[in-house]
This record gives C-alpha cells, structure tokens and sequence, in this order.
C-alpha cells in the first residue's frame, strides 16, 4: 500500500483535560506530575512535531493550563464526557483534520499522526483509531483506542445530533461513519506503553516505575 501522510499543517490536535477525573480524587489528571513534569507536558513535548497547533481542552485550573502557552477551549455546556471535548475540537478546529488525545497518555506514540494519516488517506476514512495489544502468557488481547482520533472536522454536525440523542460512547458514534482502526506495535515494552493511560495515583507511580529507562527519550 502506498505510503501517505497528512501534511502537518493540516491538522489541529486537542488534549483533552476537561474530565472530572473521580478515580484521582478530583484532580485534575493532566497536571499530576510525572518523573517530575505535569502529564500534559509529556503530551506536548511527543505532540509538537506531529501537528502544527496544539490546544488545550479544560473546563478547570484554566489558569494553571495556561502556563503552557497554548490555546484553552472550554466546552460550551455540560459535559458529558469524552465526546464533549470531541465536539468543542470539532467546532473550533480551523484545519481539516483534528486528532484529539488524553492528556494522561504521557508515552504516546511520537509516530501516531503519520501512521493514522496513512490509513485515512489510503481506505478514504472519516475517522482512525489506533489499536493496540496486551500480551498475555497464552493470548493476545486487541484493544481499541477511542480517546486517540484522528477525524475530518465536517463531522461535527452528525456528533452534535449524536450527543443531543443521548448518545454517549465514542465507538458508537465513530460506527455511524467509515473508521479505520490502525494497529499500532509497542517498541518499549510487550504491553504497549505508549497507551498506556493514567486514572489513579497508584498507576502513576506504577507507570514512572517501568518506565524510568524510556522517558529520557523526552528531555
């Protein structure tokens, strides 16, 4: 298949940190330190080179955000999870394509925006996702990774009739339109870090413990 790449400048990436984030006691995620800089950082040093804006969606610590220096859109009503942030990207992006991650994903893959470029371009999609897996003793587990999108900012019309339905799940939403899923191999480790995501301070402190060679790669 022949090999093709969005350009940069075509695409707009937001960070979602506009969650609640209940299992951290109701800090906010993107700024619990990780090998001693905020989590959203981390995102940002693996981010810059892949798209050429970055924004920053929060709906607290709004002032504490803007010491990176970057953008901050707000959701403009409730929240209502995940899709929420998905919905303010689509609205404001002013590029084709928007890619929309987590802000505590501090190992993400500095290749995702050339390999989910590649796929949308080469099957024509609307939406990528990545896939990852989690090798176990006897098996292989395939696990989709729905707050990691690369999407074309026209659908924010179809997302916004899917949240005003009651619609709630990422995956439920991206089926109503051509997705690809993208299957993404892990050169650090044989769970796939590089999704590995933080929801409590003892996964935090678990994650700094396996990862302590591999995030030099970030200084």
């Amino acid at each position: 298949m022949l090999k093709k790449t969005i350009e940069a400048s075509s695409i707009t990436a937001v960070i979602l940190a506009g969650g609640q984030a209940t299992r951290m006691g109701g800090a906010n995620k993107g700024l619990q330190l990780f090998h001693g800089r905020p989590l959203i950082q981390h995102v940002l040093n693996r981010l810059k080179n892949q798209v050429s804006q970055i924004i920053i969606n929060a709906n607290a610590d709004i002032d504490r955000f803007g010491e990176f220096g970057l953008p901050i859109w707000t959701d403009s009503g409730q929240s209502l999870g995940p899709l929420t942030g998905f919905l303010t990207g689509l609205i404001h992006c002013q590029t084709p394509y928007l890619l929309v991650v987590p802000c505590d994903v501090p190992l993400l893959p500095l290749n995702l925006v050339e390999h989910l470029s590649n796929a949308m371009l080469n099957n024509e999609a609307d939406i990528c996702l990545p896939v990852s897996q989690l090798k176990k003793i006897a098996s292989t587990e395939i696990l989709v990774q729905p707050t990691f999108c690369l999407l074309k900012k026209g659908l924010a019309d179809s997302l916004e009739k899917f949240l005003a339905t009651g619609g709630r799940r990422i995956q439920e939403w991206t089926r109503m339109h051509k997705t690809v899923q993208v299957e993404f191999t892990d050169s650090m480790g044989e769970n796939n870090l590089a999704f590995s995501n933080i929801n409590t301070l003892a996964e935090l402190v678990t994650l700094e413990q396996l990862t302590t060679q591999h995030i030099t790669k970030d200084r």
